[in-house]
This record gives C-alpha cells, structure tokens and sequence, in this order.
C-alpha cells in the first residue's frame, strides 16, 4: 500500500477523475453530475487516511524513507488535496440545490 505507484498514483488518478468529471458537469444537464464530485474527493480522503495509518503503523517497524524511497510526510498533501477538493463539491452542490 506504500508502494509510489499506489501512495500517489491512485490519488493522482483520482484527481484527474474529479477534473474530467468536472469538466463534465461544466458541460453537461445531468442533475447529480455534482454529488459524483463529492463521492470522488470523499473516496480521495478515505483513501488518504488509510495510506497514513498504515505509513504511521510501517513506519514504527522500519524506515519508509529507505524502503520506498520517498519522504512519508508528502503523504500528507494528499490528505489536504482531497479535502480542499471535499470542500469546493460541497460548496458546489449547496450552490445547486440552493438555485433549485
């Protein structure tokens, strides 16, 4: 689960998916194009807290600098990207159902 790939891959893929389904939503009629937004960002944050809980639990057993060759406190700007993001598809979707 601490492997690069999986650390920061799925949650840049998962950025990228709240882009395009933005970008969708921007363009599009469909009427809960936005609460897939706050599913995608809420996913991001679950997934970001279970990467630091195992990062925190590995990380009294060894070294994650050393073993994966990364620094475990960048971890942390996934957390605070998917909550940044949690919070604009909140604000989205309260703008929408506000107009409604």
């Amino acid at each position: 689960m601490l492997y690069p790939i999986f650390a920061f891959g799925i949650p840049i893929f998962l950025c990228v998916l709240y882009c395009l389904f933005l970008g969708i939503r921007h363009y599009s009629t469909i009427p809960y194009l936005s609460f897939v937004l706050v599913i995608i960002s809420g996913f991001l944050i679950v997934l970001s807290i279970q990467i630091l809980n195992e990062a925190d639990r590995v990380g009294k057993q060894q070294n994650l600098t050393a073993v994966y060759g990364y620094n475990p406190s960048l971890l942390w700007t996934t957390l605070g990207i998917g909550i940044i993001l949690f919070v604009i598809s909140c604000i989205i979707v309260y703008k929408e159902w506000k107009t409604t």
